[in-house]
């Protein structure tokens, strides 16, 4: 999604404001983009807190810093509907990002047409408001979670249960969002709500513990998270130590250039310590910088 984002100028002023090298510019970008097409199709990522944005793609900065730095290199706008929207998301959007933020939105906007008594009436098209859930596929995969039933529509057993839950962020409403969300999946695997109880009980997980961070709901709704639990895989400690990534070899030059590039980082990094981020030397440093990696590009 990124095209000449490495060379915008945008990215450089990103990296100034953090404090960020080339590639750990690009790969926040990257992770934005990709956050925004799996949890928000129209770009409007601001409807999820700044901790959770940050949670999600990896940065262990701080989310408020993170935030105001996108939007101060303008790659997020501040907006009144859905808070923080991605800068021309749809100009970046791949097609089939655009294809489901048009299905989704001629769905809101299909009206039921009147039914006179010379015409015969028309079907309405069956959406989660409409069609009831039968009790009867509603099963628990636990025979603790055997009595709940979502009869009704009702989700307040969901949103009780979270709340009881030690060390998360209170769900203070449903949303129309979050329940639209509940009910995909519920229409899709009758044992969800079920599943999504038992995951409740496991809280806290390992890897909260000692730790500041507070999920929130609408953490726990996005897509895999309950499965992730189920199977344990958040289930890993302060002592946990992830495996080693593979890396690629680098020929003798390719060291070479990143030797000069992480010693030009390492001093510009000072001069911006030192609050002289915008002197003369610092400049040309970036110049430097600048130089070095478009030649990278096009050699």
């Amino acid at each position: 999604m990124l095209h000449d984002g490495f060379i915008h100028a945008k990215t450089v002023d990103l990296q100034r404001i953090l404090g960020l090298n080339k590639y750990e510019a690009v790969g926040i970008l990257e992770c934005i983009w990709h956050f925004a097409a799996v949890n928000a199709c129209d770009g409007g990522i601001g409807r999820h807190s700044n901790g959770l944005i940050a949670y999600w793609i990896g940065y262990l900065g701080d989310a408020d810093k993170l935030i105001s730095g996108l939007v101060e290199a303008g790659f997020l706008d501040v907006c009144d509907e859905s808070r923080l929207q991605v800068h021309d998301w749809f100009d970046h959007a791949p097609k089939y990002i655009k294809d489901r933020y048009r299905q989704r939105k001629a769905r809101k906007s299909q009206v039921v047409t009147p039914v006179s008594h010379d015409v015969t009436p028309v079907s309405q098209p069956v959406t989660p408001e409409s069609q009831p859930v039968e009790l009867s596929k509603v099963k628990a995969s636990k025979d603790k979670h055997r009595d709940i039933t979502i009869e009704n529509r009702d989700l307040s057993v969901l949103v009780e249960k979270w709340n009881k839950a030690p060390q998360v962020a209170k769900c203070r409403t449903l949303s129309a969002g979050r329940k639209e969300v509940i009910w995909n999946y519920i229409n899709t695997d009758p044992n969800w709500l079920s599943d999504a109880l038992e995951a409740i009980d496991k809280f806290p997980l390992q890897c909260w513990k000692n730790r500041s961070y507070k999920p929130n709901f609408d953490w726990f709704l996005r897509e895999g998270t309950i499965i992730q639990i189920l199977e344990d895989q958040h289930d890993w400690g302060d002592n946990y130590t992830p495996p080693p990534k593979p890396r690629k070899e680098l020929t003798e030059a390719q060291k070479k250039e990143k030797a000069i590039s992480d010693d030009l980082y390492s001093r510009l990094k000072e001069y911006q310590r030192k609050g002289e981020g915008l002197s003369d030397a610092a400049s040309a440093l970036r110049d430097q910088i600048a130089q070095m990696e478009n030649t990278t590009c096009n050699s």
